[in-house]
């Protein structure tokens, strides 16, 4: 009787019997990182468009991403956003959040200490608006570099383009077709 050595590379057959199978092999390309492969595949994988602020591609304005500013927002104090969006005017400071966000690592804004240091040596706790005040400097200083006045009505275009993106990928849950006297009778 012949053994098999990775008992985990089997599949069982229709007739009952198990034959051994191989993992599927990725060919990696050395050029390019992996975390860059990763992204592609899932931009893909979504038919997403990447977008792109001053030929530097932007991340997918993913679930995640898109959290974390609508927390921002709010820690920050600024208005609703169905109340602003429809004016470009309004939405200057959202957009080049969003670019931001979009266009760093978000180890930029996950971790950020939440204990500091004072000049007497004591250590305290940063609330949660001391932390989003120190994403809103990173924020604005990557703004005044790499946004010009005259770019922010660009910029608000291209936050419209990705967040219209972002909610025709976002998943809606389908309601049920029973109606809820349905259920209540079963």
């Amino acid at each position: 009787m012949n053994e098999i050595e990775h008992e985990e590379n089997l599949t069982i057959t229709e007739d009952g019997t198990s034959k051994a199978i191989s993992a599927p092999v990725m060919i990696l390309d050395d050029d390019t990182p992996a975390a860059d492969r990763h992204a592609s595949d899932v931009d893909a994988a979504f038919g997403v468009t990447p977008f792109y602020w001053k030929g530097k591609q932007l991340a997918p304005f993913a679930i995640d991403r898109e959290g974390d500013w609508q927390r921002h927002r709010e820690i920050m104090g600024d208005p609703q956003l169905h109340e602003i969006i429809r004016t470009p005017q309004s939405m200057v400071m959202d957009a080049l959040r969003v670019i931001w966000f979009c266009a760093h690592d978000p180890r930029e804004w996950l971790c950020i200490p939440s204990m500091v240091m004072d000049e007497e040596g004591v250590w305290t706790r940063r609330t949660a608006q001391d932390r989003a005040i120190v994403i809103e400097e990173k924020i604005r200083a990557w703004s005044r570099e790499n946004v010009a006045n005259a770019e922010q009505a660009t910029a608000v275009s291209l936050f419209y383009d990705i967040f219209q993106s972002a909610q025709k990928t976002r998943a809606v849950a389908k309601p049920s077709e029973s109606t809820s006297e349905q259920r209540s009778k079963n």
